[in-house]
């Protein structure tokens, strides 16, 4: 059973397009970009998997392959799996949240990474031929609440690539210290973000982002009673 969705807006990150070397498919860390170039002298640094080995049996000095390089827009959509109090009504309205946007920040031009937190790292990447947007809602229908894991731990992941995207929206269970440093990693990097609060208590969650607020921050704060009407506001 897919997770439920509901109707959302674009949300218009003001996406430009990022260099990833070697092109698509080793943007989804898979094998080599198809776009094939050139071989040329192995020079230190270079991953041995690019080695044309038939060229070495040949004439026994070591070349490698080049690929074309590519320039693409690459969104993160974050997905907060620390459920610190016992209510699956709330992870379920998240992750329902996250599948909403599957499609909207999808296009045959575009890459999409799902994150999340489980007993590891999770990074799945769909758009562009890597996967179709309903093996991540499979994904998504999968998912389970990980309370022993901050969603901080995310950070080094997207510090690694943060080069990479374009743009980030993330659905959030919580206003704490690591969800306001997962924003302002983007916004260091200068990528617009959009945060979904889910909430039981819409007011509380209002005055725990007033007491410490990121400033410029796009964000909207949605009771579990009422989805649509906080997704559209």
């Amino acid at each position: 059973v897919l997770p439920r969705r509901y109707p959302v807006r674009d949300p218009d990150l003001v996406s430009s397009r990022q260099y990833h070397p070697g092109g698509i498919e080793l943007a989804s860390s898979i094998g080599n970009s198809t776009e094939f170039m050139a071989l040329r002298q192995y020079r230190p640094g270079d991953p041995m998997r690019h080695v044309h080995w038939r060229s070495y049996a040949k004439t026994r000095q070591l070349v490698v392959k080049e690929f074309e390089d590519e320039y693409f827009v690459r969104h993160a959509l974050v997905l907060d799996t620390c459920l610190t109090r016992t209510n699956d009504d709330l992870f379920e309205a998240a992750v329902s949240i996250a599948a909403s946007f599957i499609h909207p920040m999808q296009t045959h031009e575009s890459i999409l990474d799902l994150l999340f937190v489980g007993n590891q790292i999770y990074t799945f990447s769909t758009g562009r031929g890597l996967s179709h947007s309903e093996k991540i809602l499979e994904i998504l229908a999968g998912v389970r609440s990980c309370p022993d894991r901050p969603v901080e731990s995310l950070i080094p992941a997207l510090e690694e690539n943060i080069n990479r995207f374009s743009g980030s929206v993330c659905v959030f269970l919580d206003w704490l210290d690591g969800h306001r440093e997962i924003c302002r990693t983007f916004q260091q990097a200068g990528l617009p973000v959009r945060v979904i609060i889910v909430t039981t208590d819409p007011e509380e969650t209002d005055r725990q982002m007033s007491s410490d607020p990121v400033p410029g921050l796009d964000f909207r704060i949605v009771e579990i009673t009422d989805i649509e009407r906080g997704l559209s506001s």
